[in-house]
């Protein structure tokens, strides 16, 4: 039996998605240089408002795992805080976190009149009589996002090179279709 011509584009297409995914693995979780924890301000507050927002359209509800944050307000301070879904214990955060809070922000980031990245956060609930309140601090954070962002990259690097074998069989069935006679219509 004789092999007949082969279906080159399903190579491109798989070599190209993974050169996609692995690209964007490696430059969307690039890891950023935490604050240091010298230059973060306290900011304290009752709590006014709480929303979940998708952080690549912006869009209230809920989002992909991994893709969304929890924005709160302050009554007694302006702008936006934003606890991203990266971060640890967030669904403590997003779920049980009321009342009031201490957050510990970049000043850089209120300067540049973009939502805040709360880098640690102490709840003060008098109503908490279930258990501790939350308190998720600096270190945890920074250890957390590290390793996230580590890993992401680390997976990139892994997806990336994958696109290259599928690229070569999409050229070596490309030339061997040359040998073969065009199908009949």
């Amino acid at each position: 039996m004789a092999l007949g011509r082969i279906k080159v584009w399903p190579f491109f297409a798989i070599a190209l998605i993974a050169a996609v995914v692995g690209t964007s693995f490696i430059v969307f979780w690039w890891p950023e240089e935490p604050p240091a924890k010298e230059r973060l301000v306290m900011v304290s507050g009752t709590i006014a408002t709480v929303i979940i927002k998708d952080d690549l359209s912006g869009a209230q509800g809920p989002a992909a795992a991994g893709l969304q944050s929890v924005y709160f307000t302050l009554k007694e301070a302006p702008g936006e805080f934003r606890y991203p879904s990266k971060f640890p214990r967030y669904f403590e955060v997003r779920d049980r976190v009321a009342v009031a809070v201490d957050v510990w922000i970049d000043p850089a980031d209120r300067d540049a009149g973009r939502p805040m990245t709360v880098w640690q956060i102490q709840e003060h609930n008098p109503y908490n009589t279930i258990g501790v309140e939350t308190f998720v601090p600096y270190e945890d954070v920074v250890v957390a996002v590290t390793r996230v962002d580590r890993s992401m990259v680390r997976a990139g690097t892994w997806i990336l090179p994958a696109a290259l074998p599928f690229l070569v069989f999409g050229l070596l069935a490309g030339r061997w279709n040359r040998s073969k006679p065009l199908p009949m219509p």
